[in-house]
């Protein structure tokens, strides 16, 4: 009886071991949880005022991105956009077996300050790769244009010269006596209007 209670407790404690190494060895989901949360904090900043703009910085990242959507905020505190994210645990090996990798699916919230939640989904079935259309050219102004449309190469002009050539066209304030005399030249008297009938 004994031998056999003791053989039944080596082999609880065989299976233990191995279950427990099966565990270890198997990255399951806690590795597309770390994933993701690192590719939330990434795409966050610098911040995106749009969910294309979050989708164009995620599709350089392992995620990928099967929907962008965006939310009405009224505050910076609520969500203002949804990812949809795709990642995939890369295969882990040892010496005894090879484990399949593990492909995970996420919605993921952002408001202003960056991810709120990272929500664990079932993929979709239709969850394709969405199509992200490139950012709108931003326009750009080249060095010394300033220079060229004041018809001076951007070479000659230094700041004493345009500080200078700036002055000279200010013309000069008149002073009060000046402006005076102008009135009283130019203003017709009094009997010479009187005269005028």
């Amino acid at each position: 009886m004994v031998p056999r209670r003791l053989g039944r407790g080596v082999l609880c404690v065989l299976v233990t071991g191995l279950l427990m190494l099966g565990c270890s060895l198997v990255p399951g989901y806690a590795e597309t949880d770390r994933m993701v949360e690192t590719v939330s904090t990434a795409i966050a900043y610098p911040r995106q005022d749009s969910a294309l703009g979050l989708a164009r910085a995620a599709s350089g990242t392992a995620a990928t991105v099967f929907r962008a959507e965006d939310l009405d905020a009224e505050t910076l505190e609520e969500p203002r956009t949804r990812l949809g994210l795709r990642l995939t645990a890369p295969v882990h090996e040892s010496k005894f077996f090879e484990v399949e990798p593990v492909t995970a699916c996420y919605l993921v919230e952002f408001n202003f300050y960056g991810a709120t939640s990272t929500d664990r989904i079932r993929c979709p079935a239709n969850a394709a790769e969405l199509e992200i259309p490139p950012p709108p050219p931003q326009a750009r102004i080249p060095d010394g244009t300033d220079e060229i449309l004041a018809g001076r190469p951007p070479d000659q002009v230094s700041a004493r010269d345009a500080r200078t050539e700036a002055a000279s066209t200010i013309p000069a304030p008149a002073s009060a006596a000046a402006l005076t005399d102008s009135s009283r030249t130019t203003a017709p008297s009094t009997s010479a209007t009187r005269g005028i009938r």
